[in-house]
C-alpha cells in the first residue's frame, strides 16, 4: 500500500513487519508532537527496549506513569513467554515488572488503561472479572496490581476509553447502553468511588459505540468512533460533548465517511487544533502538526469550533 502523499519535509514512516506487538504499539505512541512539527519521525527503534519482548497478541493501550513505568493492556495472555493476562507493568527498560501482580489478570480484552493522581489504575474493556473477582468491563487497581474492592464501576457492555477529571470524576465511553442499571448511552461519568454520577447525562447519547475519548482543558469531550448522531444530531463519526455529557452543538466537523479511532489534542503551538486519527484498511493514519498542511484520507484536523 502505498504512502498517502506529503509536503516535502515530512517522511512517510512504515514499522517493520517483523516487530513484536509491543515494539509497534510504542513506536507510535513515542512518537512526539515536537518531531512532527520538525518535519521529523524517528526511524530507529531503540534496541536497549525490552530486548526479546513479545506480546502473543494485540495490544490495544499504553498509559506511562510517573515514575516511567509503562502499564500495557491488551488480548495477549503471555508476556515473553510468561503468563499474563492482558495486563502486565514493564519496568522503565521494558522488562517485566514482578512487583505488578494481578493474579489470574482480565478474563478478556483490555482497552483502556488510565492513572490517577493517588497512583490508582482504571482499567476498561470487555471482562467480566480481574483474578477472579466479579468486575463488569471497569475495575480500578491498586498501584500493585490488586483489585481496589471499593470501587463499584458496573458496566453493561465494553469499555473503549476512560479519563479521569482533575476532581476525580471519571469519564467513560464505549459500547454500554447502561450503568448499574442507569440508561446512558456509550457515555458516562462516575464518581470517584465507582458510582453513576448522575449529573452528567448525555441524554439520547450516541447512536453507535464510542471508541475514543478526549477531555479538553475547558472541561468538553471530544468523542470519537461509529455513531452517525449524537443527541438525535448528526454527527458523523465525530462530535463534542459539554461537561454536563449534552451535544455541543457550537463544534460542527465535517461529513466522515469511516470509524474515528483515535483522538488527539494538539499542543498550544498548533492553536489546540484536535486531530481525528482513522483507519482505513490497514493503513493506520499518524497524526500530524497543521503547520505541514498534510493532505489525506486519513487524517483530519480540526479547529475548535470543528472546522477543517
Amino acid at each position: 500500500m502505498g504512502h498517502p502523499s506529503m509536503t516535502s519535509g515530512f517522511r512517510p514512516w512504515q514499522p517493520p513487519c517483523v516487530l513484536s506487538f509491543l515494539v509497534r504499539a510504542l513506536i507510535l505512541i513515542g512518537i512526539g508532537w515536537r518531531a512532527m512539527a520538525e518535519g521529523q519521525i524517528p526511524t530507529v527503534v531503540d534496541p536497549t527496549f525490552g530486548p526479546g519482548l513479545a506480546a502473543d497478541n494485540d495490544i490495544f493501550a499504553l498509559a506511562i506513569q510517573p515514575d516511567g513505568k509503562i502499564l500495557v493492556g491488551g488480548q495477549f495472555t503471555t508476556f515473553s513467554g510468561i503468563l499474563r493476562s492482558r495486563l502486565v507493568r514493564l519496568n522503565t527498560d521494558g522488562m517485566l515488572d514482578p512487583t505488578f501482580d494481578i493474579g489470574s489478570g482480565a478474563n478478556n480484552d483490555v482497552y483502556a488503561i488510565a492513572l490517577q493522581p493517588d497512583g490508582k489504575i482504571l482499567i476498561g474493556g470487555a471482562f467480566t472479572a480481574i483474578n477472579g473477582e466479579s468486575k463488569s468491563n471497569v475495575a480500578r487497581l491498586h498501584p500493585n496490581g490488586a483489585v481496589d474492592a471499593g470501587f463499584a464501576g458496573l458496566a453493561d457492555n465494553e469499555l473503549r476509553a476512560i479519563a479521569v477529571q482533575p476532581d476525580g470524576k471519571i469519564v467513560i465511553a464505549g459500547r454500554f447502553t447502561s450503568i448499574a442499571g442507569a440508561p446512558r448511552n456509550r457515555v458516562a461519568r462516575l464518581n470517584a468511588n465507582g458510582t453513576l454520577d448522575s449529573a452528567f447525562d448525555p441524554g439520547p447519547g450516541a447512536n453507535n459505540n464510542i471508541r475514543t475519548l478526549v477531555r479538553q482543558a475547558d472541561g468538553k469531550f471530544l468523542i470519537g468512533g461509529q455513531f452517525t448522531s449524537v443527541d438525535e444530531t448528526n454527527r458523523f463519526y465525530l462530535a463534542r460533548l459539554n461537561e454536563n455529557g449534552r451535544l455541543d452543538d457550537g463544534f460542527v466537523p465535517p461529513l466522515l465517511n469511516g470509524t474515528v479511532r483515535s483522538i488527539a489534542l494538539m499542543p498550544r503551538a498548533a492553536k489546540n487544533m484536535a486531530m481525528a486519527i482513522m483507519r482505513s484498511g490497514f493503513a493506520v493514519a499518524i497524526a500530524v502538526n497543521t503547520s505541514t498542511k498534510v493532505s489525506t484520507m486519513n487524517v483530519l484536523s480540526c479547529s475548535p469550533h470543528g472546522r477543517v
